[in-house]
């Protein structure tokens, strides 16, 4: 059995985000649309920085560092799939509905912030 965990499918609307905390190793899949992806926040000198990077359709990340990462879906929407390492969050060993409810729920919020 693999030590990583594959969480259902999560669609992300226009301009939504998600805001996650993924351990180094995890992998991030735009599925289908683009997909805005910052990675963990770290000092360079006294400067905080992001590595952000855009991804398209079919392709995939894998972080580098642990961290909070933030997900920003294209102009048509993103669906994504996260495979975390081992130990990823708290929620990792939540079923998979659970898991995508609080993960809507965070992108809806996030989303009626900026509007």
């Amino acid at each position: 059995m693999s030590p990583f965990t594959q969480q259902p499918d999560l669609q992300i609307e226009a301009g939504a985000a998600l805001f996650l905390e993924l351990k180094a190793g995890s992998s991030v899949t735009s599925s289908t649309g683009s997909l805005r992806l910052a990675g963990p926040p770290r000092w360079l000198g006294e400067r905080v920085v992001c590595t952000k990077r855009t991804l398209v359709s079919g392709e995939r990340h894998t972080l580098a560092d642990s961290g909070w990462v933030t997900l920003t879906a294209g102009h048509g929407g993103s669906t994504v799939c996260i495979t975390q390492a081992p130990s990823a969050t708290l929620l990792s060993g939540m079923p998979g509905r659970l898991w995508t409810a609080l993960a809507v729920i965070a992108g809806r919020l996030r989303s009626a912030r900026t509007a």
